[in-house]
C-alpha cells in the first residue's frame, strides 16, 4: 500500500495544495523575520523602552503559540480548508492593520493577534 503511494504521480491538484501550503509557511516565516528589519524604524518612530522593544519582537511568537494550540482542535471541528481560508483573511487584515499602528501598545496587540493567525496556519 505505501509503495503505491510512494510511486504515484502528482496531479495538478496535488501541486496546487503543495503551493498553497508552501506559500502559507513562507508568509508566516517572512512576517516573523521582517519585524527584525523593521525594528530600527519602530524604535525611531515610537521610542519604546527596552522591555517594550522585546515585547514587540516576541508578541507574534507568543500569539503563534496560542494560535497553534487553538488551531488544531478548531481545524478538526471546522475543517482544514475553512480554517486555512479564515487564516489567510486574518493574516491579510491584521498585516494591513499592523501597518497603521498608532502606538506601541496597538502594535503589540495587533502583532499578537497576527501571531494567532500564524500559529493556526500550522495545523
Amino acid at each position: 500500500m505505501t509503495e503505491a503511494m510512494d510511486n504515484a504521480s502528482l496531479k495538478p491538484l496535488h501541486w496546487k495544495i503543495w503551493w498553497l501550503s508552501a506559500m502559507g509557511i513562507f508568509l508566516d516565516g517572512f512576517d516573523l523575520f521582517i519585524i527584525g528589519v523593521a525594528m530600527p524604524l519602530i524604535i525611531s518612530m515610537f521610542s519604546p523602552p527596552a522591555h517594550m522593544v522585546g515585547l514587540i519582537g516576541a508578541s507574534a511568537l507568543l500569539g503563534a503559540v496560542l494560535g497553534s494550540a487553538v488551531g488544531g482542535p478548531l481545524a478538526d471541528k471546522l475543517g482544514r480548508r475553512s480554517l486555512y481560508i479564515a487564516n489567510i483573511i486574518i493574516f491579510i487584515a491584521l498585516s494591513i492593520a499592523t501597518a497603521f499602528s498608532w502606538n506601541v501598545n496597538s502594535l503589540i496587540a495587533l502583532r499578537f493577534l497576527l501571531g494567532v493567525g500564524i500559529g493556526s496556519d500550522y495545523p
